[in-house]
């Protein structure tokens, strides 16, 4: 067959390929689009019209299998050059079987098509870029706005804040961190806990362990105030800080917070001095009262004893004046303790204590004013004890203000009736004062706890008893709370915190019995009593003598006993601590240096209540101390402890 009769009969069919055989065996593949462009020439007929078509077919071609991806296959087809360009690509099956022809023309369309949707699709990317840069811009401009708030508020922030390791080392802190320490450097390399005086130092680690275990991570916890700290500063001295501290887990740190609270506490201080003297003032007159009636009876018998010994009279009409002169000396020496204590300066000595027994030895001092304002008391402590960790003497000062706060609201009133109450709530003590009072008008409520804010007369109050006692619930992490109705009266509540196991009470002395036989130590041991009050020498110098059978010497001043203590032994030192010229302390420390084994047997007995240094004195020396009045049991419970070791 020809080339122009296969043109001829393309023309009649429709047909695109024509499968060309020779012998009966196919030879290959002949193409419409082949036959067109062999005679479309203007000599095309005359050139090729009569050549066998067998010299026309079509090449091996592109050949691609069925499951070869589109972009593949046009990538493929559309990258030939020359003439092969135009040739259609066949298909063909998994086991190289032929399927059909894709031709050139439709490759092309294909491709457009594809290029028209990659374009879409480059165009829609370049949108989803331009929106995500967009977003990106304005983030990076808040983390910029962030950043500059962040710098502000940490670099200008009131408190000092830092971030701490687990060893409590500083990695990072703002310049007022610095400034509280008194610092001049700008990058701070210690660490913080140095800083903490050493009696402090364990606590403030036990605070930070727990910070860590408790509130790991947990933003959603405020920052609470942890506790208050002294540090010991190089150029500063000593100054007292408020410390927060939050543990942060994404970092691993601890961030720190400090507030110097160091002249609030003093004016704290001064302030419950102030209102210490006038309370004490308040005082004095029903003290004096209580005395006298105690005085009274030891003179009256003191006198019927010296006439009943010269009379010869019976001896037990003799014991029972001395029980009698006995029970009041000790109920005098009780009220005067009690004075003493409440006079104390104000620094916070946490101890485990009864509330009950708080609360009773404060109504004992008030028992002349609560007799006088012909008020009736009634109590509900109920019968267990009501233990608690805090300083005594600062509660009893909290208790003493709140019933004379009770018993002025209730001058002039018909109905006066002073109600004390103690119970549990929750893990908490709860102490209530109410009274049947006027009561408060609700416009002064909201300030009652402001310092000298008050709505008595100039001459009875001075407008710090109620905020005294604030601060002080407050620095023992209590409440105190006041709900009043004018008219009726007014209620104060004071919640403490719990003890669950108190530790059991211990006294440097327990002796055994109230008559104690004499020492069964060797012989003759000596006494030297050093004390400038007479009658306390002479006393104290006859017991000695009588109940431990030691040879007993007194002198009255400490350079006196040295010049003794130089020039013979001595077994025993009993010292009154304030002494002119040459105090006890002076005396003793000339023992230590002198006869360090005599320190150990060195008693110190003194009537004073002392200032904060003078007991910070005796606690340091760590020498026993009696204080004024003791029982005579508890002063030689002390000797033989002494003697014998």
């Amino acid at each position: 067959m020809t080339v122009e009769s296969v043109y001829d009969y393309l023309q009649d069919h429709e047909r695109e390929y024509l499968g060309v055989t020779q012998n009966g065996q196919a030879v290959g593949l002949v193409s419409r689009g082949r036959i067109g462009f062999l005679l479309g020439a203007r000599y095309g007929f005359a050139m090729h019209g009569r050549q066998p078509i067998r010299e026309h077919l079509l090449a091996e071609g592109l050949l691609l299998s069925a499951s070869t991806p589109l972009p593949e296959l046009l990538e493929r087809a559309l990258s030939r050059g020359g003439e092969e360009f135009y040739d259609d690509v066949l298909l063909t099956d998994a086991r190289g079987g032929f399927l059909g022809v894709i031709q050139v023309q439709t490759l092309v369309r294909l491709q457009t098509r594809l290029i028209a949707e990659k374009t879409n699709e480059l165009d829609d990317q370049r949108k989803t870029l331009a929106e995500r840069n967009r977003a990106l811009t304005e983030s990076l401009d808040e983390l910029r706005r962030s950043r500059g708030r962040y710098d502000i508020l940490f670099q200008n922030s009131v408190l000092g804040v830092a971030l701490l390791n687990r060893l409590c080392e500083v990695e990072s802190h703002n310049q007022r961190f610095a400034v509280l320490l008194g610092q001049e450097t700008s990058n701070l390399s210690l660490n913080l806990c140095d800083l903490i005086l050493p009696a402090e130092q364990q606590a403030f680690l036990l605070l930070v362990k727990r910070q860590e275990g408790s509130a790991e991570g947990d933003y959603g916890q405020a920052m609470t105030p942890s506790g208050e700290f002294r540090f010991l500063l190089p150029r500063l001295g000593i100054r007292q800080f408020k410390v927060f501290i939050h543990w942060i887990r994404e970092t691993n740190q601890f961030c720190v917070l400090l507030e110097d609270v160091s002249e609030q506490r003093t004016l704290e201080r001064t302030l419950a001095q102030k209102e210490k003297a006038n309370l004490i003032e308040s005082l004095v007159g029903g003290i004096a009262h209580e005395l006298n009636n105690k005085l009274t009876p030891i003179q009256m018998f003191a006198e019927f004893v010296i006439e009943d010994v010269k009379a010869r009279t019976d001896p037990d009409a003799i014991i029972g004046h001395c029980d009698a002169m006995s029970k009041c000396a000790t109920e005098a020496a009780r009220i005067i303790r009690q004075l003493l204590q409440l006079s104390k300066p104000s620094k916070m000595e946490l101890t485990h204590c009864d509330l009950r027994e708080i609360a009773n030895d404060a109504i004992t001092l008030l028992k002349h004013r609560i007799r006088q304002a012909d008020v009736a008391v009634e109590l509900a402590y109920g019968e267990a004890p009501a233990h608690i960790m805090a300083d005594a003497q600062q509660i009893k000062q909290v208790i003493v203000n709140l019933v004379l706060n009770s018993l002025d609201a209730m001058e002039g009133t018909q109905k006066r009736c002073l109600s004390l109450s103690l119970g549990e709530e929750g893990n908490s003590w709860v102490f209530v004062v109410a009274d049947t009072g006027c009561g408060i008008a609700p416009e002064h409520l909201s300030r009652v706890f402001d310092p000298f804010y008050t709505t008595k007369a100039p001459d009875r109050g001075t407008g710090l008893g109620l905020s005294v006692c604030y601060n002080i619930v407050k620095q023992h992490e209590g409440e105190l709370t006041l709900q009043s109705t004018p008219g009726a009266g007014t209620q104060v509540r004071v919640k403490l915190m719990a003890v669950t196991n108190p530790p059991p009470s211990s006294q440097t002395v327990s002796p055994p019995s109230s008559r104690l036989a004499p020492a069964t130590v060797p012989r003759p041991r000596r006494a030297l009593i050093v004390d400038d009050e007479d009658s306390i020498a002479v006393m104290l110098r006859t017991v000695v003598q009588r109940k431990l059978g030691c040879r007993a010497e007194w002198v009255a001043d400490g350079e006196t006993a040295i010049r003794r203590l130089q020039a013979e032994p001595y077994d025993l030192i009993i010292s009154d601590v304030r002494m002119p010229h040459f105090s006890g302390f002076d005396l003793f420390r000339w023992v230590q240096k002198h006869q360090p084994l005599l320190a150990s047997r060195f008693i110190f007995i003194t009537g004073d209540a002392g200032s904060i240094n003078l007991n910070d004195e005796l606690d340091r020396l760590g020498a026993p101390v009696l204080r004024k009045p003791f029982a005579l049991e508890a002063f030689l419970g002390q000797c033989q402890l002494l003697l014998q070791a």
